[in-house]
């Protein structure tokens, strides 16, 4: 089973500049189909298709954020993340396309397929740990986790369907 979620560490800002995050329309998909970023990015639109590929992006009030029309192949047009929150990505041309853009200005990290994840340079302190999911929304509470400098610390979340 393929769980791919995204782990926000509250208060804890980012130690670094994040590169532009890429959303890439390849076979008639976004790819990736999840990523993070920092509030203030900047996302590189392009596509590898020989096909017209719109790439829709909406906050999480459902406002258009972007809305940019990709005709051929190669073209890369760049785009601010201004507002934090979860962005849903979508091509009006292909309605099965979507993907998400997790802006944040807390340090944040996309799970592996099978759900697990590991993150680096936190700073020592206590946190909460949030997860998000597209189907999942609210229905995990946050988990506390204490890092301790030179130590590796764990976390589980139990998700329940909504």
């Amino acid at each position: 089973t393929v769980f791919i979620a995204v782990i926000i560490v509250t208060g804890a800002a980012w130690a670094v500049d994040l590169p532009a995050s890429v959303v890439n329309n390849k076979d008639c998909y976004f790819q990736p189909r999840v990523q993070v970023a920092k509030t203030g990015g900047l996302v590189s639109i392009q596509s590898a298709d020989e096909v017209l590929h719109t790439t829709h992006a909406y906050d999480d009030r459902g406002r258009t954020m972007f809305n940019i029309a990709i005709p051929v192949p190669g073209m890369v047009i760049e785009r601010p993340l201004r507002r934090p929150g979860v962005w849903r990505i979508e091509c009006d041309s292909h309605r099965w396309m979507r993907g998400w853009i997790y802006v944040t200005d807390d340090m944040a990290v996309v799970t592996g397929s099978d759900g697990r994840f590991e993150m680096s340079g936190v700073p020592a302190g206590t946190y909460e740990l949030m997860i998000w999911h597209e189907r999942y929304r609210g229905t995990a509470e946050a988990v506390t986790v204490t890092v301790t400098a030179g130590q590796t610390s764990e976390a589980d979340f139990e998700l329940q369907r909504p």
